[in-house]
């Protein structure tokens, strides 16, 4: 069987991007609540308000500070979720590169007949895991890489036709930018490489029956019975992850935006 792993290092990247996360968002809310109270349209609004409502001013102005607050709420905890999932999403994924990597290590090494049947259960049990968190995580994965690209593409709009915006917005919208690209990379990059380690013990796996041949017919039974499968973690169910991903993702992003830029200077 396969010795005990050692993930103490490997949180720490997690807790940094974590941590980075939150210093960003909080970035981001202070630079929103700057902008509300510095903007000239708030303080027209402010003074057509007290001219049109009178006595029950203050009490608006108490009402829309409350929903205000909430909407900075809602903000931070969605963030703060979706860091979590992300966090606990990539060190599954590191778990299980873990896992994989000793396990090719093991067949690299000495691919024994009396140590075989153990290496193919251990890897059974991978192949497992992988096809139980995938169907628990693959459509929280989706939601998440979708909400990503629509931040991203919304944001980058607003920072490519609001050109005049005063500079506290612009940082504002280059905080968000931020923090939804960091989710959506963060994300693909662990299930894609993942995946690759899972191609690598498949190939492996495939070699051993031709490694033992006094066993190899066995061997080749119980490869096709249960073991050699083609597990990937997908967004949800419908695409495979992969690096590439990321690269279309971003050109996806880019092409729409250049279609609608065009549009808009048509209009």
């Amino acid at each position: 069987m396969l010795s005990e792993c050692d993930l103490s290092g490997k949180k720490n990247p997690l807790i940094a991007f974590f941590v980075v996360m939150h210093i960003v968002t909080v970035i981001w809310i202070i630079q929103r609540i700057y902008i509300m109270t510095k903007m000239d349209i708030y303080q027209k609004m402010l003074v057509k308000f007290e001219i049109f409502i009178g006595p029950h001013y203050q009490q608006l102005i108490y009402f829309y500070a409350f929903f205000s607050a909430i909407d900075f709420m809602f903000y931070f905890i969605k963030f703060t979720v979706i860091s979590l999932f992300t966090v606990y999403y990539s060190l599954t994924c590191r778990v299980i590169r873990n896992l994989i990597e000793r396990l090719l290590n093991e067949l690299n090494e000495d691919c024994f007949s009396e140590k075989i049947d153990n290496l193919l259960q251990v890897y059974g049990e991978i192949t497992k895991c992988m096809s139980t968190m995938d169907d628990e995580l693959s459509f929280l994965v989706f939601l998440t890489v979708l909400l990503s690209m629509t931040g991203i593409f919304w944001r980058s709009y607003r920072l490519q036709f609001h050109t005049s915006a005063s500079d506290e917005y612009m940082i504002s919208l280059i905080c968000s930018t931020v923090i939804y690209s960091l989710l959506m990379i963060m994300v693909l990059i662990s299930a894609a490489v993942t995946n690759e380690q899972a191609n690598k013990a498949i190939n492996e796996i495939k070699k051993v029956p031709y490694k033992i041949q006094k066993q190899s017919e066995r061997i080749k039974c119980i490869l096709r019975k249960d073991s050699v499968q083609d597990y990937r973690l997908t967004l949800w169910k419908i695409y495979p992850i992969h690096r590439s991903l990321i690269i279309t993702s971003f050109g996806t992003l880019l092409t729409y935006g250049m279609l609608i830029g065009a549009l808009g200077n048509q209009l």
